[in-house]
């Protein structure tokens, strides 16, 4: 890991962070001839079919994968819906099945390249396609997690109201005194 140190700007640059180069090209009485800002990370939403065989624990192990090959590359994983078991249009790897898993994550724009080479080492992986979202689908997608996260959160939130014991008890004994 390499550190450089610019005196004149306080900027230190990071050889080990993803690091693009600055607009600000030349700085006035600086050696170095650019500046570095780390890379923004994009949205993604990426498809995976796994095989069909697989176990659910045997899935999520999988997922887990996923989620931190996202992760370690300094993105983070936004939403994970599991589809399951469905029909595929052709065969792949003589199965007509696939577990189907979509997944919204954030992630820097190099990591694409190095998940592609990963997913085609994971046996498991049938088949995988990622797509960068636009800034609308991101928005939408935001806001739909958070009504989501609010709709799960609101029957936790509400308190129960205890039963009323008393009059089905009343009937009760009225019942079984009048026999």
């Amino acid at each position: 890991m390499g550190i450089q140190s610019h005196r004149h700007c306080n900027t230190l640059t990071i050889q080990s962070f993803l690091i693009a180069p600055c607009p600000e090209t030349r700085v006035q009485g600086c050696r170095a001839t650019r500046r570095y800002t780390r890379v923004q990370n994009n949205t993604y939403e990426a498809l995976f079919i796994l095989n069909p065989d697989l176990e659910d624990s045997e899935i999520t192990s999988v997922l887990e994968t996923l989620q931190d090959m996202i992760t370690t590359s300094g993105g983070a994983t936004l939403k994970i819906d599991k589809w399951g078991r469905r029909q595929l249009a052709y065969m792949i790897q003589k199965k007509r099945e696939g577990y189907y898993v979509l997944i919204y994550f954030e992630a820097p724009p190099t990591f694409i390249t190095e998940m592609d080479r990963r997913c085609k080492l994971i046996d498991p992986i049938m088949r995988h396609l990622v797509v960068q979202l636009k800034p609308a689908q991101r928005d939408e997608l935001l806001k739909t997690t958070e009504a989501e996260a609010a709709a799960e959160g609101t029957p936790e939130d509400a308190e129960p109201t205890p039963p009323t014991d008393t009059e089905p008890e009343d009937e009760l004994v009225a019942s079984t005194e009048e026999k």
